[in-house]
């Protein structure tokens, strides 16, 4: 996969993105967005809710499609979903199918 710069054209693309390329379903979206990818495609940049989305999506995928090596990228995705969107490690390993310990090892 590429690196992709986000912007505002491209929005779309990095929902398809998810959707393709990390089998994000729409319950996946619902979950970290609180909003399905139909709205999220139709929202405009002056909009309060593009402004999280944008900063969302860009963390999620931007560590996926830069130049950087598969540990960064992890540790770097697990912890903004724990972090940022205050996903529990426990949920974070079962989603993995890891065990926490091994998950935790990693950041």
């Amino acid at each position: 996969m590429e690196y992709k710069e986000i912007s505002d054209e491209n929005l779309t693309g990095f929902i398809e993105v998810l959707q393709k390329d990390f089998a994000f379903s729409e319950q996946d979206f619902y979950l970290l967005f609180d909003m399905g990818t139909e709205r999220m495609k139709t929202l405009s940049p002056e909009s309060d809710d593009y402004a999280l989305l944008h900063r969302k999506l860009a963390s999620l995928v931007l560590p996926f499609t830069s130049e950087i090596s598969a540990d960064e990228r992890l540790e770097t995705l697990i912890d903004y979903l724990h972090t940022s969107l205050k996903i529990p490690y426990p949920i974070i390993a079962s989603y993995a199918c890891v065990e926490e310990i091994e998950l935790k090892k990693i950041c």
